[in-house]
């Protein structure tokens, strides 16, 4: 979710299954390359369950977005 002040990355387990959601959010700049991920930690929560991370995204930046599902405690 993108806001004016402070942004939030949320990462969401929609299925049963036992995989485990995982995502994150990068950007270049001068100063750096940044860098926030969220993941559900086991997989064993109930579907719907989500989680999130606190980011500041300056407005007009180009932000990539990965997601994917992970399988077992390391995550191939």
């Amino acid at each position: 979710m993108f806001f004016h002040d402070g942004d939030v990355l949320e990462v969401c387990d929609v299925q049963e299954g036992g995989l485990r959601a995982w995502g994150a959010g990068s950007r270049s700049e001068s100063s750096g390359n940044h860098r926030a991920q969220a993941e559900d930690d086991d997989g064993s929560n109930p579907p719907g369950r989500c989680e999130f991370k606190n980011v500041d995204i300056p407005e007009g930046k180009t932000v990539a977005i990965e997601a994917c599902l992970k399988d077992g405690a390391d995550g191939t």
